[in-house]
């Protein structure tokens, strides 16, 4: 659906119905509502603001970026790399927090690193993995609620399921239709320059005089794109009644209600395996100063 389909409510006969193959004679494919995924999902990141161990939020975490990469289904090289960068960011953080972290939390704890005047004691090194896992986790979480939901069914399901008025919902998809946009067009920019034979200086420099080139055609494009999408949803009458019919509408169905009650037997599960295996740590702050493993 492009922004100018989002105003309009007349179907496509060319265009296949959501949650179906696109193929004729073939069954049409079940589709989850997005708010099934965000209900599942909210609750573990409130409780995992309150987590302390780091067993809790590590499980969270695995499971929840093995369910997005299973739904999304990224390319292997993109994969290997975001993985690699999110393995470097992850253990640097790790380290940056463990060197900042308050030293009473360390005390009594052995030396794990030594360099230099730099010193990093176990008590350090697992309050920093258990909060850079806690922020992981609640990322992982966010990634999945939104993972395989195209913005359409979004918009679609909080206008009919949570009544949030359709002047508001679709304008803001409208809006976050703009970023691929944006970056297809700095691509087109950036090729033209190419053919042009424009030569660019490379580092920090570099970049900014590339910014600077491409910053008045890339509002150009810009605004033209936006008065189409304001004038093709004000041909459309987009905001002249209260209530908009959408061409497929979404659906809260007892596959919602299923998913709905496994999912949340599944996040109860796992937060009674990780007390039963006794890793589970909660605390009344979202950032405590109490040392980790000292309950007394």
């Amino acid at each position: 659906m492009t922004g100018q389909s989002v105003a309009t409510g007349h179907a496509s006969q060319t265009t296949p119905d959501r949650g179906t193959a696109g193929h004729p004679g073939q069954r049409p494919r079940p589709r989850i509502n997005p708010l099934t995924k965000i209900a599942i999902v909210l609750p573990p990141m409130v409780v995992l603001l309150f987590v302390r161990d780091v067993f809790t939020p590590l499980v969270f975490t695995v499971l929840a970026l093995t369910a997005a990469v299973a739904v999304t289904r990224p390319r292997p090289l993109r994969f290997l790399i975001g993985a690699a960068v999110a393995a470097v960011v992850f253990t640097w953080t790790v380290l940056v927090f463990a060197l900042t972290t308050a030293p009473q939390i360390s005390v009594g704890t052995q030396v794990v690193l030594e360099v230099g005047p730099l010193t990093v004691h176990a008590g350090a090194l697992e309050s920093g993995a258990a909060t850079v896992l806690r922020v992981t986790g609640l990322i992982s979480l966010t990634v999945l609620g939104g993972a395989g939901t195209p913005g359409p069914e979004l918009a679609g399901a909080l206008v009919n399921q949570l009544k949030i008025p359709y002047r508001y919902v679709y304008p803001a998809l409208v809006a976050l239709r703009f970023v691929p946009r944006l970056r297809r067009d700095i691509a087109i920019i950036n090729a033209a320059h190419r053919i042009r034979g424009v030569r660019e200086r490379r580092g920090p420099f570099g970049a900014l005089t590339r910014a600077s080139h491409m910053l008045i055609p890339l509002m150009a494009g810009t605004i033209r794109h936006a008065e189409r999408i304001s004038l093709a949803m004000d041909a459309r009458g987009f905001g002249a009644h209260p209530t908009r019919e959408d061409r497929v509408p979404t659906r809260f169905t007892w596959l919602d209600a299923l998913v709905m009650t496994l999912g949340m037997v599944a996040v109860a599960g796992l937060f009674w395996l990780s007390a039963a295996l006794g890793h589970l740590e909660l605390v009344g702050t979202v950032y405590p100063s109490a040392v980790p493993g000292n309950r007394g």
